[in-house]
């Protein structure tokens, strides 16, 4: 299965760089950037293709799915007419996953791939996302819609000869889940590692972590996902309850008594 890296937020270039290095090294040849400000995306993509040339392929994630207070659809139109000279696999979620009008319009006014949208559950929620054809990628998160639903929303995406490159953003149970799914259906194109520093995924993985062979991931060989959970796991990393950061917002606000 062809895997790619995918990490935090990076402003400035020396540490995208350092960290998409650090992804090549481990054996990643596709890499995914997630972007903090749209007047900053141009010189990271830039700078990225400059420095890996031939090694790396680029994803660009706008992480406007679920933002609080998203950009205009014309900030996202003007960035990926911008993005088309730098040849980068995909422009993930560049307007609110609600937005259908958005994404029409986006889609229609550039050659890039828009991709989205990992937070639609259901085949019957991405129905009309298929209707109207506002993705070139489908990417739902197998964390969200788990196997069941999933292989709709993959089977609906096949009928619209759609390729998934399925969302697994989180720890290695994930990442693993992701992989066996993808093993299951004839349109995927690429499955998703969350790169970032996961302190719990050497314990969680079977084999203390995946072999990454030029940008690709054999099929596991071990019993059920290839993850296992302990009580002395459970110990080590309690669960503590933290606000969501996904939405920008005070405390205060979300009181409900």
């Amino acid at each position: 299965i062809k895997i790619y890296a995918s990490n935090g937020l990076f402003s400035s270039s020396e540490d995208l760089i350092q960290d998409a290095y650090k992804a090549y090294n481990s054996g990643f040849r596709i890499y995914k950037m997630r972007v903090i400000s749209p007047d900053s995306i141009i010189e990271l993509v830039r700078d990225f293709k400059k420095e890996f040339s031939n090694k790396m392929e680029l994803i660009v994630d706008a992480v406007q799915g679920s933002t609080a207070n998203p950009w205009t659809t014309k900030v996202s139109i003007n960035l990926a007419k911008q993005l088309e000279e730098y040849k980068i696999l995909f422009f993930e979620e560049p307007c609110r996953v609600e937005n259908l009008k958005g994404y029409k319009e986006i889609k229609n006014a550039t050659s890039v791939n828009i991709a989205g949208a990992e937070s639609i559950p259901t085949a019957r929620a991405f129905k009309p996302y298929f209707d109207s054809d506002v993705f070139d990628v489908v990417q739902f998160d197998i964390a969200t819609s788990g196997f069941t639903e999933g292989r709709r929303i993959a089977d609906l995406a096949y009928i619209h000869n759609k390729p998934i490159a399925l969302h697994s953003w989180g720890s290695a149970i994930s990442i693993m889940a992701g992989i066996h799914f993808s093993l299951t259906i004839p349109n995927s194109a690429f499955t998703e590692y969350c790169y970032m520093d996961h302190p719990i995924n050497k314990f969680l993985f079977e084999n203390k972590e995946l072999i990454i062979t030029d940008g690709y991931v054999e099929k596991p060989k071990t019993y059920g996902l290839g993850v296992k959970i302990t009580d002395e796991i459970i110990k080590q990393f309690p669960y503590k309850e933290k606000i969501n950061t996904m939405i920008s917002t005070n405390e205060s606000d979300i009181q409900l008594i």
